[in-house]
């Protein structure tokens, strides 16, 4: 599988990666969180995103999803978290 095909018109494209990283030890705040999965839901390379990131992601929010999110989603679909090639 191969990173997501970036255009330029996917929702996060206008948003600085540090806010896509923030501590995971103090959590990410509910209001942005939720902010991220209604931004994330209508981007034209959504399903590509959050499969790329099921595989390969262990940090930050991806496709609207917390690392713990994704942790759970590898455990029910019997995946292994893969280096990107």
């Amino acid at each position: 599988m191969k990173y997501p095909d970036y255009t330029g018109d996917e929702a996060c494209a206008e948003i600085g990666v540090e806010f896509f990283y923030l501590d995971e030890h103090s959590g990410t705040p509910s209001n942005m969180l939720k902010m991220f999965k209604e931004m994330c839901i209508q981007c034209p390379i959504y399903d590509d995103c959050l499969e790329w990131a099921v595989r390969h992601e262990k940090h930050g929010l991806w496709a609207g999803t917390t690392p713990k999110t994704r942790s759970n989603m590898r455990y029910n679909r019997g995946i292994m978290i893969e280096s990107p090639e």
